[in-house]
């Protein structure tokens, strides 16, 4: 069985190699025999493209797609989709707010309930993660009530960034639309929509960042978000 780790990367030279560090460093279950690195440098302006393309060339299993213009996470994980090749696929991003030692446990919670999706929820069990009273938190909470009605299962987490999903769903559930922050909503509401009985949430490590730590998600972005849930959940 083949693991695809897709890693949308935009200005992330602090992070990138650690993060490819730690998954080089990860036990994933046996039944995975390979992975693969699908990077994608969505047209960078700091040393991000360098810092991997001189990782990928030691590195068999990362391969490093850029973006000759900026068009946002949902575009790039949209370009890495076309080219995985993994009978299961995980979204992580280049921030390390999520810990990739999660991503162990969630492929064998998949395997075990023989499920087609695993959201990530950070909100699941307070215990794992940081204090969540901002405002982009509370936000998401909103969101998760809103699409919880909207699709009729109970999400506590819509946009976390860890979705892991079978290579089915992502044929079934055809080609994704969103080209920013959306592409994390879109996913869960179409995976719930084809199948809410295969779709679970399994609580992650969330150590979160802020704007001048590089954090990209802004206010507007919600507005998208809101509208993603709509345009997917009632259509």
């Amino acid at each position: 069985m083949i693991l695809s780790i897709i890693i949308p990367v935009y200005n992330e030279s602090a992070y990138i190699k650690k993060v490819i560090d730690i998954l080089y460093q990860i036990n994933f279950p046996s039944y995975i025999n390979n992975f693969e690195l699908i990077i994608v440098d969505d047209a960078s302006i700091d040393k991000s493209f360098k810092i991997v393309e001189k990782i990928a060339q030691q590195k068999k299993e990362i391969k490093l797609i850029g973006h000759l213009k900026n068009t946002g996470k949902g575009s790039a994980v949209k370009t890495a989709l076309k080219t995985s090749q993994g009978d299961l696929i995980i979204v992580q991003d280049a921030d390390l707010e999520l810990s990739p030692y999660d991503i162990p446990l969630m492929i064998d919670y998949l395997m075990e309930n023989k499920l087609e999706m695993v959201n990530g929820s950070r909100f699941k069990h307070k215990f794992k993660h940081k204090d969540n009273s901002n405002l982009r938190n509370i936000a998401n909470r909103v969101f998760s009530i809103i699409a919880s009605i909207v699709v009729r299962k109970k999400i506590t987490d819509l946009t976390c960034g860890y979705k892991l999903f079978t290579k089915n769903l992502k044929e079934a559930i055809g080609e994704l639309e969103e080209n920013k922050f959306g592409i994390e909503a879109e996913l869960l509401i179409k995976a719930i929509k084809y199948n809410k009985f295969n779709v679970a949430e399994y609580p992650v490590s969330y150590s979160p960042r802020e704007i001048d730590e590089g954090k990209k998600i802004r206010a507007m972005d919600g507005f998208s978000i809101l509208r993603t849930i709509f345009k997917y959940g009632l259509k």
